[in-house]
């Protein structure tokens, strides 16, 4: 078809005014027309596509962003363990040294004055307790005092309830009891009678 056409123009060249070489040169002219039509169709079709790709893109890219804005917030958790305290416990002293009782009797004022010794060894300053168990025989010769914290008095004249008639190689037959106590022991010592001596050692202190 190109070679026929080529051939119209030239005749058309020799011989102007042809009716054939004017028919080739038209076909000749219009032939460009069809490959820019087909040319424009492959841009709009790629165009159309491009444009479905961007839209498709788009929302991909949407998604993407949506998903990645969701923050996960991790729940922390806190265990407090007891703290356990334990209290050694308090050493104990040694027991404190109690002298024994130590009696003294008074002739003018008719009384026998006892008095007793301690040695702290610890448990703080200890307490004194005085105690008279009268003569069972005598139950009115009562009279029976503390004088300061480790001695007390006895007064036993006939004024003050004795009678002496039923004393004993002892004095009056009364029993004098100090009791010694501090915050971790308790001591005991006693004195038998009246009359002027040292009594017997103190009974063994105890634990409180």
């Amino acid at each position: 078809m190109s070679l026929m056409l080529d051939l119209a123009s030239l005749w058309e060249t020799v011989l102007p005014g042809d009716p054939l070489a004017a028919q080739a040169q038209r076909q000749r002219a219009s032939r460009p027309r069809r490959p820019l039509l087909i040319a424009a169709i492959v841009v709009l079709i790629g165009a159309g596509v491009g444009i479905a790709f961007a839209v498709s893109g788009g929302g991909k890219k949407k998604t993407v962003a949506q998903v990645s804005t969701t923050t996960t917030t991790p729940t922390t958790t806190t265990t407090t363990n007891a703290t356990t305290t334990t209290t050694p416990a308090a050493t104990v002293p040694a027991a404190p040294k109690v002298s024994p009782v130590q009696a003294t009797f008074d002739q003018n004022l008719r009384a026998t004055f006892y008095t007793i010794n301690v040695s702290e060894q610890g448990g703080g300053p200890p307490s004194y307790t005085w105690k008279l168990t009268p003569p069972k025989a005598d139950p009115t010769c009562n009279k029976f005092s503390t004088v300061k914290p480790n001695e007390a008095v006895w007064h036993h004249s006939d004024t003050d309830g004795c009678n002496h008639a039923l004393m004993g190689p002892a004095g009056h037959l009364g029993t004098v009891t100090v009791t010694i106590k501090n915050t971790f022991w308790t001591c005991t010592a006693t004195f038998f009678g009246t009359n002027t001596a040292s009594g017997q050692p103190a009974q063994r202190c105890t634990k409180v």
